[in-house]
């Protein structure tokens, strides 16, 4: 069972190295907060609409 444990860490830790560099490389091609928090307002009303629905019935399903 011993021999599994650094493969796991192993694993993990290639994963957050992963999880990093695209979050490195993501967060360069932001300008301003306007376009990270509201897209440039470019997100249309529909798109808006199904991700409150989606927010609203996941949030049901823990209750």
């Amino acid at each position: 069972m011993t021999s599994v444990r650094w493969l796991d860490l192993l694993v993990i830790a290639i994963y957050m190295g992963a999880l990093v560099s695209v979050g490195l490389r993501f967060s360069r091609r932001q300008t301003s907060t306007d376009r990270y928090f509201v897209a440039k307002r470019t997100i249309p009303g529909w798109a808006t609409g199904l991700s409150l629905l989606a927010t609203l019935i996941s949030s049901v399903t823990f209750i």
